[in-house]
């Protein structure tokens, strides 16, 4: 069991890219996260689509995808 819970902290430590995250890197996967939940919170905002939490998040499409493969993982992180 403690394998698995090192397998999901090394997991969520680094990008995509297998970049490790550092203190900016972490605090821009928790920005993405938060925009993307308040996307979900809303109830007549915009549309929850990678588009609208990379500019809820200020930030760029690329910058987005080297944290998120799509919406679902994404949905599923939030």
């Amino acid at each position: 069991m403690a394998s698995l819970a090192a397998a999901v902290d090394e997991g969520l430590s680094r990008n995509l890219n297998g970049q490790k995250l550092g203190r900016k890197g972490r605090e821009t996967r928790a920005r993405i996260i938060a925009a993307a939940t308040e996307l979900i919170r809303e109830e007549d905002g915009e549309p929850l689509t990678l588009r609208a939490v990379a500019r809820r998040a200020s930030l760029g499409m690329t910058s987005l995808y080297l944290y998120f493969a799509d919406l679902t993982e994404l949905v599923i992180a939030a």
